[in-house]
């Protein structure tokens, strides 16, 4: 007979197992948009849309795309606390940490390329170096 203490713990190792793959499922879905150009702008969440339009965010996912190609993998790294998460993303051109912060319904409401070895950010110079719609 399993303890209710041994059911509490499977219970709380698979919701995290659930919230992790929910975001992983996020970074593909932000791979996918990112390679396909369909449905990029419709990722993020409403009040970055009023923010940055689609156009805009379409500019900057093809400049993106020009310099560093088709992003092929996300690998999910960890939780840094206030929605954010970090990722490796692996792009024909090269590696950059992906920064990702999505809101409770999985839509971004922040997204930031960094170069590699930025994992943590921690100095303010370090931000030139990171790209952002």
């Amino acid at each position: 007979m399993r303890s209710v203490r041994a059911v509490a713990l499977a219970a709380m190792l698979l919701g995290t197992d659930a919230a992790a793959n929910e975001k992983t499922r996020a970074a593909e879905r932000l791979a996918e948009a990112f390679n396909a150009g369909a449905g990029f702008a419709e990722l993020f969440a409403p009040e970055i849309q009023a923010l940055r339009d689609a156009d805009a965010l379409e500019a900057w996912r093809g400049r993106m795309r020009a310099e560093y190609g088709t992003l092929r993998t996300t690998r999910y790294g960890r939780y840094l606390g206030q929605g954010q998460h970090i990722y490796s993303a692996e792009f024909d051109g090269g590696q950059l940490d992906l920064y990702l912060a999505l809101d409770r319904q999985g839509r971004i409401v922040g997204l930031m390329l960094c170069g590699e070895g930025l994992m943590p950010l921690a100095r303010p110079e370090d931000l030139r170096r990171c790209l952002s719609p």
